[in-house]
């Protein structure tokens, strides 16, 4: 919809600003892919939850590498500057809404992160609950 006004408008996004968008694109599939990568499920012991975020996870990380890979692709419609004059407005278009997606895909990260610490420390107070001795 948006690349769509734009060409309508005969609106040219400067290539320094996708390429900007395209870097911090970059950025921040690194930076989740690192995180996605270095979740641990060794102190959760419920393996139906264990099988739950493992699933999340995976469709994480294979959402933020969808996402890039599109980014990419457009970024590099962009500089070989095909389909002008509607490429740039379109390629900029799919950027910005991969940009968004990407931030949505954090905020899940967040999320299951949250979830395990929660799992993790009911798990470890029940433990020390139950290896104290009654005072009775």
């Amino acid at each position: 919809m948006a690349s769509f006004v734009l060409c309508l408008c005969k609106i040219r996004i400067e290539e320094s600003v996708v390429s900007a968008i395209y870097t911090v694109s970059g950025i921040m599939f690194s930076i989740a892919l690192s995180q996605l990568m270095s979740f641990s499920f060794g102190d959760i012991e419920n393996e139906a939850f264990v099988r739950r975020q493992r699933g999340l996870v995976n469709y994480l990380r294979t959402s933020f590498i969808v996402l890039f890979a599109f980014s990419t692709i457009a970024y590099l419609i962009s500089e070989l500057d095909m389909f002008h004059p509607y490429g740039n407005p379109a390629c900029f278009s799919v950027l910005v809404f991969s940009l968004i997606y990407d931030v949505v895909n954090f905020c899940e990260i967040a999320k299951v992160k949250d979830e395990m610490d929660d799992r993790i420390r009911a798990s470890k107070r029940k433990k020390k609950s139950e290896t104290m001795p009654d005072e009775s």
